[in-house]
C-alpha cells in the first residue's frame, strides 16, 4: 500500500540550464507496494532510495536496490518498482533529459557502458544526503 506520493510532471519539460526536468517526485512504501511498469521514453531518470530495500526491474532483469544506492534508468528502458515486504522502500526520482549536444554525447556513452541493467546502482552519499533532506 502506498504511504505517500508526491509527483510533478511536466509534459513539455521545464528548462533548467540545458537540461529539461520531465518529472520529479518522493514516494514511500507501504509493505509490498509495487509500482507499475512505464516506458521512459526518451529521458533518463535517477532513483534514489532513501530508505528500505527493493527490486528494481528493467527490461523484465531485476535488481535489488537498498538505502543509499541511486538506480539510473534509460531512455527506452521499461521499468518498474517493487518494495520490499519486511523493509518498506522509499524514494526520491527526477526524469531529465538534455539538448546540450555535449551533454547528450556523455549520456549516450553513459548509456552504452551500462546497457546491462544489473550494472546501473551506484551510490554517492552528498546526492543522497541533498534529495532526502530537501
Amino acid at each position: 500500500m502506498l504511504q505517500y506520493h508526491l509527483n510533478f510532471y511536466y509534459s513539455e519539460g521545464r528548462k533548467i540550464g540545458d537540461f529539461e526536468l520531465i518529472q520529479i517526485g518522493r514516494l514511500w512504501s507501504g509493505d509490498n507496494s509495487f509500482y507499475n511498469a512505464h516506458v521512459q521514453k526518451d529521458y533518463y531518470e535517477l532513483t534514489i532510495i532513501t530508505s528500505g530495500e527493493g527490486t528494481i526491474y528493467t527490461n523484465k532483469v531485476p535488481t535489488d536496490v537498498k538505502e543509499g544506492d541511486i538506480y539510473l534508468s534509460l531512455p527506452t528502458d521499461i521499468h518498474q518498482i517493487k518494495s520490499s515486504e519486511t523493509n518498506p522502500l522509499d524514494f526520491d526520482f527526477f526524469t531529465f533529459r538534455t539538448s546540450n549536444e555535449e551533454f547528450a554525447s556523455i549520456f549516450e556513452k553513459i548509456a552504452i557502458n551500462l546497457h546491462n541493467p544489473s550494472k546501473r546502482v551506484f551510490s554517492d552519499r552528498k546526492i543522497n544526503y541533498l534529495v532526502s533532506t530537501a
